[in-house]
C-alpha cells in the first residue's frame, strides 16, 4: 500500500507483467471474509501481488527431437493464513526459428473454500514498434474510454503520438469479436511504416476483456504502450464483481489461460496481420463511445 497504494509501479518493469491474482485494477476499498467469519474493509492496492512474488519451483525443458521445443516451468504460490490461497502454475515456451512465445497459465485454488481470481496480462511495448502514427489493429466490436482524460483522445483511439513530455495516460476498454469456429481473437501493434508489428493471440473464453493503455510520455519518463488481455477490467474489483467480472474459482479447482506473443518483423507478416483481422471482423462496424460506459466504468 506504498504510496497510496500504488507502490506496485516500484517494481513495473516487465515486458509481460500478470496482474493479479487475487485482485488488480487501481487501488480501492472492497469487504471480505475476516478469520473470525466478519466482513470487513480492506484496501486493495495497485494490480494485486503475483508479478512481485518468487516461483518456488522451477525447470527448464528442451526437446531432443523436432520440433525442440524449450519451456520453462514455474510455480508460484499467492497465499497467506485466512487469506485466498491461490497456485500459478506457468509454462513458457517456443521453438528455435520460431517468431511466437506461449504463455501457457493455470491457476489453481488450493483452499477448501472457492476463492475469487482476476488476471490481467499487461504486455508492454515501445520502440520500435511504438513511434509517431502507430496503430492498434484488431476486431473491434466495441470501445469506450475509461475516464474523462480517455474522453479527450477518443477520436484517434488506435493511434499513437510521438513521445510527448508532461502526457497523462489515456485507457480504453474494449469488446474484440473472436473467430467464431476456434474463438480465437488477437491484438497487434504495428509502426508507422507497416513493416513491424507485435501480436497477441489468446482464446477469448479464457480472456474476455481487453484493456489498451496508452502512456506516450517522453522517452526518459516511459514511452510504453500496454496491451492488455484479461478475464476483467483493471477497474476496483468491487466494481468488476459488479458486473459479473470476477472468476469464481471452486475448492481444488483452476481456471487455465493462455497468450501468444508474436512479432512481425516484415511487411508482408504485417499485411497478414491486417487481413486476418479483417477476415474476423466482417461486416461488423465498431461501436465507439464518446464518453464512459456504466458497463465498463465506475461513473
Amino acid at each position: 500500500l506504498d504510496r497510496g497504494g500504488i507502490g506496485w509501479l516500484q517494481g513495473f518493469d516487465e515486458v509481460i507483467c500478470r496482474c493479479g491474482l487475487d485482485s488488480n485494477g487501481a487501488p480501492g476499498e472492497d469487504v471480505v471474509i475476516d478469520n473470525n467469519g466478519n466482513r470487513m474493509k480492506v484496501n486493495l492496492s495497485l494490480h494485486g501481488k503475483i508479478a512481485n512474488l518468487p516461483a518456488h519451483h522451477v525447470t527448464v525443458e528442451a526437446q531432443t527431437q523436432p520440433p525442440y521445443e524449450i519451456a520453462v516451468i514455474g510455480h508460484v504460490e499467492e497465499s497467506a493464513l485466512f487469506c485466498p490461497q491461490l497456485e500459478l502454475r506457468t509454462r513458457i515456451s517456443t521453438r528455435p526459428g520460431s517468431n511466437r512465445l506461449t504463455i501457457s497459465d493455470e491457476v489453481v485454488n488450493l483452499k477448501a473454500t472457492a476463492s475469487e481470481l482476476e488476471l490481467v496480462y499487461h504486455c508492454n511495448f515501445g520502440p520500435p514498434f511504438l513511434d509517431p502514427g502507430a496503430r492498434l489493429v484488431a476486431p473491434i466490436r466495441e470501445v469506450a474510454p475509461r475516464d474523462a482524460r480517455a474522453t479527450e483522445g477518443i477520436g484517434h483511439f488506435d493511434t499513437y503520438l510521438a513521445p510527448t513530455t508532461g502526457y497523462v495516460e489515456q485507457v480504453y476498454w474494449y469488446d474484440l469479436i473472436a473467430a467464431p469456429s476456434t474463438h480465437q481473437t488477437l491484438a497487434a501493434m504495428s509502426n508507422s511504416t507497416g513493416d513491424r508489428a507485435v501480436v497477441l493471440r489468446y482464446d477469448k473464453r479464457q480472456l474476455p476483456c481487453f484493456t489498451q493503455w496508452k502512456n506516450t510520455q517522453a522517452i526518459a519518463d516511459g514511452y510504453v504502450t500496454g496491451l492488455e488481455p484479461g478475464t476483467n477490467y483493471p477497474n476496483p474489483r468491487r466494481f468488476e464483481r459488479q458486473q459479473g467480472r470476477v472468476v469464481r474459482i471452486e475448492p481444488g479447482k483452476s481456471y487455465s489461460a493462455e497468450v501468444t506473443v508474436e512479432v512481425c518483423s516484415t511487411r508482408e507478416q504485417v499485411s497478414a496481420i491486417e487481413k486476418e483481422v479483417a477476415t474476423i471482423s466482417g461486416q461488423t462496424r465498431p461501436e465507439i463511445h464518446a464518453k464512459p460506459q456504466p458497463k465498463y466504468s465506475p461513473v
